[in-house]
């Protein structure tokens, strides 16, 4: 019902509709941890940092170990300059999974803008990019990269990727 309603209008940034019926299902599941994390990004899409931070600290709350809330929770503090914050979230995640790509580049985002480590930045793009992230277009306009986009390191980063993309598919067809 009302929980894969709320994804599909988030999936379709419907984000109104999805919190509408997010809002509607806590009413009926207040201790749902997963439902606490999809409002909380729904708030985030939004721009509305503050309600998405107490949404995802409440998924938090309610489920400890949940690693993607943490992770969420860090995109936000990201997202709204709580450099220190979002570090803290990251490596909360990493710690329970040490290779996911999307943590390993909000990572890479703490140390390029709220560190101004650029050398740290790169080592966990490196990271990213070895457990599969190959997203050159949002490396291209990310914010949090201004600063080392012009660097040696970061062009062949971006070189990598491109390389990785257009790499021919082998097929098994005909054996």
């Amino acid at each position: 019902g009302y929980y894969n309603r709320a994804i599909a209008y988030l999936q379709k940034q419907e984000y109104r509709k999805s919190l509408d019926d997010f809002n509607r299902l806590l009413k009926l599941l207040p201790e749902d941890a997963s439902v606490f994390l999809q409002r909380g990004i729904v708030y985030r899409k939004l721009n509305q940092f503050d309600p998405a931070i107490d949404d995802l600290s409440m998924a938090v709350t309610l489920k400890p170990e949940f690693a993607e809330a943490y992770y969420q929770r860090g995109q936000t503090y990201l997202l709204n300059g709580d450099y220190d914050q979002a570090y803290s979230d990251f490596l909360f995640a990493l710690k329970s999974k040490p290779n996911d790509a999307r943590t390993l580049y909000g990572m890479a985002c703490f140390y390029a803008r709220g560190q101004g480590d650029n050398k740290m930045a790169i080592k966990y793009l490196k990271r990213a990019i070895r457990q599969g992230f190959n997203d050159r277009q949002k490396l291209l306009t990310d914010p949090h990269f201004k600063m080392i986009r012009k660097s040696k390191a970061f062009k062949g980063l971006l070189k990598q990727i491109l390389l990785r993309n257009n790499k021919p598919k082998i097929s098994a067809k005909g054996s």
